[in-house]
Order: C-alpha cells, then sequence, then structure tokens
C-alpha cells in the first residue's frame, strides 16, 4: 500500500513551468474549476461550492446572476510553489482573470476542500450588491464565507472565523461612527484587523443578533446596495445601532460566547451537472503564472 500511494503522488508531481498533462476543466453552471485531481476531488468541490452558491445567493441576493468564478484545484506541492506562504489554505485573488480566481489545495476524504466559502462569498458580494460601503462588502463577506450546507439542505451562515471572534472577544471594536465612515484604505490599512472584526460583527448583529426590526433594516440595506449607480456607494448612518451592537457583541463573544447562526432551509439538493474538457499545458502554464504573480505577502490572512 505505501507504494501504490507513492507512485499516486508522483503522477501529480508538476511545476508551474511544467504541470504536466493531466489537467482538466470542470465547468458547472457557477464555476469553472481547473485541476490535475481525480474525479473524487473536483465532484466534492464542485458539489459543494454550488450548493454555498445557491445558499448565499437564495437567502441574502435574490434574482442573482454572476459570471463563472475561476478556481484553481491543486495539490499542496503546487499550492505551495503558488503562494509560498505555509499558513493560507485557501486564497482568493480579484486581480487574476475577468472575475477573480479561488486557488485551493486537494485536502484528504470529509477534509477537503473546506474553505470553498472563501472565494464564492467575495465573488457573490463583489456583484451581489456593487454600492456597498467598505464595511458592508467586507464584513458580510467574512460573514457569509464560513457559510455550512448540510446534506440535507439546511445552511448555516454567521459561524465566526476565529481571528474576528478573538479581537472583538479582548473588546478590540471601533465606534460605528467610525466604522461608517472607513474607506478602503482604512479597511487595509495598519489597523485593518480592528475594522475587519468590527465590521463582521456588526454584520453578525444585524443579520442574527439584533430585533426583527433591526435585521428587517439589513436586509432594506442589502436592497439599497444591490441597486444604482455603483460609482455613488451609499452612505448608511448607524450611529443609532451603536448601544444594542455593543451589548450584543460583548455578550455573544465575550467571556462565555453563546453564537447564534442565520439558519435557512434550502429543499432538496441536487448533484451539479458539469461538463468536463482537457487543458493543455501550455495554457495550464500561463494560468499558473498569473496566479504566482498576484500571490498573496507572507502576512495575508
Amino acid at each position: 500500500m505505501p507504494a501504490l500511494l507513492l507512485v499516486a503522488g508522483c503522477v501529480h508531481a508538476g511545476s508551474v513551468d511544467s504541470p504536466g498533462d493531466r489537467w482538466q476543466l470542470v465547468e458547472t453552471q457557477n464555476f469553472r474549476i481547473f485541476t490535475d485531481a481525480g474525479a473524487l476531488h473536483y465532484k466534492f468541490l464542485a458539489t459543494r461550492l454550488e450548493n454555498v452558491h445557491l445558499a448565499i445567493s437564495k437567502t441574502f441576493f435574490h434574482r442573482l446572476e454572476t459570471p463563472p468564478l475561476d478556481v484553481l484545484l491543486v495539490h499542496e506541492p503546487m499550492f505551495i510553489e503558488l503562494i509560498q506562504n505555509p499558513d493560507i489554505i485557501a486564497w482568493f485573488e480579484p486581480t487574476v482573470g475577468d472575475n477573480g480566481v479561488l486557488v485551493m489545495r486537494v485536502g484528504l476524504g470529509d477534509e477537503d476542500e473546506t474553505s470553498a466559502g472563501l472565494g464564492v462569498a467575495a465573488h457573490i458580494v463583489r456583484h451581489g450588491i456593487p454600492r456597498a460601503p467598505p464595511w458592508m462588502s467586507l464584513g458580510l463577506s467574512s460573514f457569509l464565507e464560513t457559510a455550512v450546507v448540510r446534506n440535507d439542505g439546511e445552511a448555516r451562515f454567521g459561524l465566526p472565523p476565529v481571528v474576528h471572534a478573538v479581537h472583538v472577544m479582548e473588546g478590540r471594536l471601533m465606534g460605528l461612527a467610525e466604522l461608517e465612515k472607513a474607506t478602503w484604505a482604512d479597511m487595509n490599512g495598519p489597523e485593518n484587523w480592528r475594522h475587519y472584526a468590527t465590521a463582521w460583527a456588526f454584520v453578525h448583529f444585524m443579520a442574527v443578533g439584533g430585533t426583527p426590526e433591526v435585521r428587517k433594516d439589513f436586509f432594506e440595506m442589502l436592497e439599497q446596495a444591490a441597486s444604482g449607480d455603483p460609482q455613488q456607494p451609499l452612505q448608511l448612518p448607524l450611529a443609532r445601532y451603536q448601544e444594542a451592537f455593543l451589548a450584543y457583541a460583548l455578550g455573544t463573544f465575550g467571556s462565555k460566547p453563546s453564537v447564534r447562526v442565520f439558519v435557512e432551509q434550502l429543499g432538496a439538493l441536487s448533484p451539479p451537472s458539469m461538463k468536463i474538457t482537457p487543458v493543455a499545458a501550455p495554457e495550464m502554464t500561463t494560468i499558473l503564472k498569473a496566479v504566482q504573480a498576484a500571490r498573496p505577502s507572507a502576512d495575508a490572512q
């Protein structure tokens, strides 16, 4: 058995300059998966991606249509060559291709491709609410990227990303008046961790922890952000939520965390249809080099 495993591993030992001839393009309704992994892996990932896309769009973005998202599913040696950051398990890069690319590494068994929501959330939010202010765009992406879709069709949103929850627990929140005015430069500046954590916690409060009136406000905000001129971002006053938000955040993610989630019933789920075509090595080298040139820095999350 060890010998068989060794032989199987050698089949996929390609590099960016010489990726091999086993690459395929797996196309579903909303994704284009480039991979040299076996059918077990790409079918699992395609199903998970489509289920997460369905859950997010049905729950938060009715009538939304997005262009296909490119996904690169590679084995660990290729992933390390591309990303060169051992702390990253998946990476969404919006600057590669027409609509960005989600880079993922092949996992093992049921642990395979557990970060499917990462790029799907960012992709849908980008196209679903083009007028969203920075806090809404990044906060909602973080809220949605941990989505879990069970086999029975139940979708759960709002599981806390560990890094954000830690910042909230340690009281590193900023005031909503400051968050409201934050620009993209602020959100990605020296204190971006405070902006991200506060934006995520505030979206969690609006979608899960507030009153029915607050949740209604939130969905009305999403409707406003989905329509109109994308060059005119929304200005949404947040100060009136400050007291209730702070009480919720500190109570929910404090010393005795009790995190609630947003639950949506999707109904029966069906495996996605797939079109599979081979991809030539020179074409894959071009794609891989584009990803490698845009790889994240060592401190990327």
